[in-house]
């Protein structure tokens, strides 16, 4: 697996600031956070209902992930990126480092970026494996509980903190701690987020207008949701809200809507703050538990659908009756003594 993968596989199993984050590890100049306490996520009742959507079978047919079985030894996961630099190349990867937490063993951390492909160097007492060949993304397991991983450069700077004693004056730091005390996957951007605008999401021209965006998911007492958007004036604030609700009215319109989304729906509350747009919502234990059933309902249904479908149509139908071919003739008109028939072999 390439160290940009690795990055990827890590964001996608789930980001996070931990409980006892430590300021070293967050890259100095971020201007994006992603976070998630990973273990709570897994252990919640959302995470279990989560797993029930899948049956045994299923999961033992996944084809098995390198180092997947360090996927359980993770509890947190914190992202930062102060993102690409305005003159950088569009493909350019930004600088990212991702501080893993949990309870490692070193030969086996070690035994998956050896396997990987990685080569080992040290720098200073630390042991560092690098990717070269994938923006020379690198690793660290600095102690038992932390595991590095970024761009060489954001990575050695972290090494280098360990010895620091100030934190870094950076504001977000601030917002990130309250995101993280508040939610238990939570993301926080301080960027123009231009690029989900456009073709993909075409009735919302108004994020061309967002100047950054958080949004964080409790789930520690059934289901909460907090989702900001900050725009440049409370006019272009105003107009966001007002595409947002009809997004969400358009959608519980449409045909094969879950009938409990309409009751889930009045648990959404959008609000216009000077320049900014808010929108919260929580959901009971009782209607997270209520809307699951629904859609494991949803999902037997579609697996019976799908099921019949790839019965073979030939089971129930009739053979085929082949009806005996006629001879067949060449008839010649216009002769002096009438039509003559001449049999065709």
């Amino acid at each position: 697996m390439s160290g940009r993968g690795i990055v990827l596989a890590v964001c996608c199993f789930g980001p996070v600031l931990a409980q006892n984050a430590d300021w070293r590890f967050a890259h100095p100049d971020a201007k994006v956070f992603i976070g998630a306490k990973l273990r709570r996520l897994r252990e919640s009742q959302i995470g279990t209902i989560v797993r029930g959507q899948f049956h045994p079978e299923q999961i033992s047919a996944l084809p098995s992930l390198p180092g997947s079985d360090l996927l359980n030894q993770i509890d947190e996961v914190l992202v930062s990126s102060p993102g690409r630099a305005d003159d950088a190349p569009q493909d350019s990867q930004p600088p990212v480092l991702v501080r893993i937490g949990g309870d490692f063993d070193a030969n086996k951390v070690e035994s998956f970026f050896v396997h990987s492909g990685a080569k080992l160097q040290k720098y200073r007492h630390y042991r560092v494996f690098r990717q070269k060949g994938d923006g020379d993304m690198a690793a660290s397991l600095v102690d038992p509980h932390t595991l590095l991983i970024g761009d060489a450069p954001s990575l050695f700077s972290a090494l280098e903190r360990m010895e620091w004693t100030d934190a870094p004056k950076n504001p977000l730091l601030v917002r990130a701690a309250e995101m993280q005390s508040s939610f238990d996957l939570w993301a926080l951007f301080a960027v123009t987020p231009s690029s989900l605008s456009g073709a993909h999401l075409p009735q919302l021209a108004s994020l061309e207008a967002l100047r950054g965006l958080d949004v964080g998911v409790s789930v520690s007492d059934g289901l909460a949701v907090r989702l900001g958007l900050e725009t440049d004036s409370n006019q272009q604030a105003a107009k966001l809200a007002a595409e947002l609700e009809g997004l969400l009215a358009s959608a519980l319109k449409q045909h094969g809507a879950p009938p409990m989304a309409a009751e889930l729906a009045k648990a959404v509350h959008l609000m216009v703050e000077d320049s900014s747009v808010r929108v919260q919502a929580r959901f009971s234990p009782e209607q997270v538990k209520k809307a699951a059933l629904e859609l494991q309902h949803q999902v037997a249904l579609q697996r019976a659908q799908m099921a019949g479908l790839r019965r073979p149509a030939a089971d129930n139908a009739q053979p085929a009756v082949i009806e005996p071919q006629k001879p067949r003739v060449i008839r010649i008109e216009g002769l002096d003594d009438g039509p003559r028939e001449i049999p065709y072999k």
